[in-house]
């Protein structure tokens, strides 16, 4: 019984948390009210691919510090030498 609970309970866990790249569905969706001006956060962006995936993905800007609620721009760049399509995912963590 205990290993058949653990699922939903990492789950939840992972949903409140943000681990393994798990966030809630409207995580991107909520816009803050206000931007918090007496704190930074600095954001890291750490980029890699999967294996026999051709091409390049890498992040421009390495790191950013901003102010919690602040949007901010920051650019990848991307290659895809092949002439098929690539379809690519971001999983924050």
């Amino acid at each position: 019984g205990f290993a058949f609970l653990m699922v939903p309970f990492y789950n939840v866990i992972c949903d409140i948390t943000g681990l393994n790249g798990k966030t809630s569905s409207t995580a991107a969706t909520d816009v803050p009210e206000q931007v918090v001006a007496d704190r930074t956060v600095t954001v890291e962006f750490i980029t890699q691919k999967g294996d026999g995936i051709s091409g390049e993905f890498t992040s421009e800007t390495k790191r950013v510090k901003v102010h919690p609620g602040e949007i901010t721009l920051v650019h990848f760049y991307a290659s895809n030498p092949t002439s098929k399509d690539m379809i690519t995912q971001s999983i924050p963590s």
